[in-house]
């Protein structure tokens, strides 16, 4: 099986060629198991690029996996079967600016979870199954954020107060959701927001002042169409010039 020749050809490493190891991709092979890593990684002290990504990763993180990989900056767990995160599992991350959870089986992410990964910059839950909503204080501490992707889940509501921290923010995608309606305070911290997709709800309709912080705001899809809506963004721009 490739995953066990991968895993053999990793412990025949020495420890110091592991220590100083700085990418490590694993793609497109079987790791049902993730315990197998455990005892590996706690050589990998300089890493700072992690891809698992395609790797039918099922069962449960270990909460302690990754404590001792405490200098990355980009872990890839996409393409899984990934459907539970236990709390504390990313709290050694303080370096770390992307995560990439993408299409994997999550339905429920625990409050917290996110809440030491005050460097995260890149964010990506897009095409799980959560449902009906996200914590509302679950993005709370995640201050450098800028980019944010929850696309393609079965989300039916959010918190007005979910993205209220999120002050750096410029990429929003809360498309291909079950969305029916927007609390119109919901974007009302989000000044430095460029480009914001809706689309693929069923929001009928939008409140009045929805947008009315987005001054920075270029790209808003709102339709199934997926057509920018260039006459809402060139209304901006002109109030913006008066």
């Amino acid at each position: 099986m490739m995953s066990q020749n991968i895993l053999l050809e990793l412990e025949s490493m020495d420890s110091l060629t592991r220590s100083n190891l700085l990418e490590l991709k694993i793609s497109y092979v079987t790791v049902k198991d993730l315990n197998m890593f455990k005892d590996i990684f706690k050589d990998m002290t300089s890493l700072k690029t992690l891809h698992l990504k395609n790797c039918d990763i099922q069962t449960k993180f270990p909460s302690n996996l990754f404590d001792d990989l405490v200098n990355l900056t980009t872990l890839d767990l996409s393409d899984n079967h990934i459907v539970e995160i236990p709390c504390g599992v990313f709290d050694k991350f303080n370096n770390l600016s992307m995560l990439n959870l993408y299409n994997n089986r999550l339905v429920k992410i625990p409050g917290g979870v996110f809440d030491k990964l005050l460097n995260l910059k890149h964010l990506d839950l897009s095409d799980n199954e959560i449902v009906p909503e996200l914590e509302p204080n679950l993005f709370d501490n995640l201050n450098n954020l800028e980019e944010l992707c929850i696309h393609g889940n079965k989300l039916f509501r959010i918190n007005p107060r979910l993205f209220d921290k999120l002050l750096n923010l410029k990429h929003l995608d809360l498309s291909n959701n079950e969305l029916k309606e927007l609390d119109p305070t919901l974007f009302g911290n989000l000044n430095n927001l460029k480009k914001l997709h809706l689309y693929g709800n069923n929001i009928t309709e939008f409140p009045p002042n929805l947008f009315n912080n987005l001054n920075n705001l270029e790209e808003l899809f709102r339709s199934r169409s997926k057509n920018i809506d260039i006459a809402y963004i060139n209304s901006r721009r002109k109030k913006a010039r008066l």
